[in-house]
């Protein structure tokens, strides 16, 4: 079954594992995207934990599929920028390096700024 397409300006319920919804329920998607860019440059300073990067990689990957649908451009975009997830998942990964987490996050940030400049 495919999700309905939200339009930028409509409220969206996140509930995503690395905010709790209190946060970002009831904002709308710009303000969304703004709390997820705070939070990946909070957790690139910090040098983020694997369960930190794929919490943050998972809320992202929820709001932009209910805001855009899965087979958007956007997606495509940010699946590209965030890399791919088996070995992550299954191994870790490190935080610096042309793979790491951090240029991760920051290629994943450069796609969410695109949605809301």
């Amino acid at each position: 079954m495919e999700r309905p397409r939200r339009r930028f300006s409509r409220t969206l319920a996140l509930t995503g594992n690395s905010q709790p919804c209190d946060t970002l329920c009831g904002m709308n998607l710009n303000e969304q995207i703004d709390q997820l860019l705070e939070r990946s440059r909070y957790i690139r300073a910090i040098g983020p934990t694997t369960e930190d990067f794929m919490r943050w990689r998972d809320s992202t990957e929820e709001l932009l599929s209910d805001a855009v649908g899965e087979d958007h451009p956007v997606m495509a975009n940010y699946r590209e920028a965030i890399g791919p997830r088996e070995s992550l998942d299954a191994e870790g990964l490190q935080i610096h390096g042309p793979f790491g987490m951090a240029p991760r996050l920051i290629a994943a940030e450069d796609v969410l700024r695109s949605l809301v400049s």
